[in-house]
């Protein structure tokens, strides 16, 4: 809950009130919260964890999938359609590696390191919530999703390494 707070200016209690929550344990996978500040936002709680510990760090569709050919390169991640200013969460537990600010088009990207020698990517972003060193948890907002950089449209380009070897996102996933 103060994760959640803290990343979007509010106090926890006042999170709680707007929510009709009680008890901050009381929050659960897939919950909807109102969040208030400049305009009236919805935050959905991530889904359930694949076996290999990784939630969805953003729900919609997925409109071009890992290996797939774009501008006549192969993606090396997946692209996710968002709406402008919805929230991206960390789909695993780790360090804020770097946070970065156009790198070869990506617009606004922020770079997770986790156990076990995955790294996670999430580009296009309109905003970054975190700084470089943070430690956040699995479902912490880290960024909003944006138009940022090469993208077209608002949307999430969501990267996964492991031993810095690109690998299918949708194969780590629920």
């Amino acid at each position: 809950m103060w994760g959640i707070a803290k990343a979007y200016g509010v106090s926890p209690k006042e999170l709680m009130s707007l929510n009709g929550i009680k008890d901050a344990r009381e929050l659960a996978v897939g919950q909807e919260l109102i969040i208030r500040g400049t305009h009236e936002r919805r935050l959905v709680l991530p889904k359930a964890m694949s076996s290999k510990g990784f939630a969805w760090p953003l729900q919609g569709k997925v409109f071009r999938r890992f290996g797939e050919l774009n501008s006549g390169k192969k993606n090396t991640g997946i692209d996710i359609e968002a709406e402008q200013g919805q929230a991206i969460i960390a789909a695993k537990g780790g360090v804020v590696e770097a946070t970065a600010e156009n790198p070869r088009g990506w617009g606004k990207v922020v770079i997770l390191r986790h156990d076990g020698g995955y790294h996670t990517w999430y580009a296009y972003n309109s905003r970054v919530l975190v700084s470089k060193g943070n430690w956040v948890k699995q479902g912490q907002p880290i960024a909003e999703a944006g138009q940022t950089g090469k993208a077209q449209r608002p949307e999430l380009h969501f990267k996964v390494f492991y031993k810095d070897k690109p690998v299918d996102p949708l194969g780590l996933l629920p």
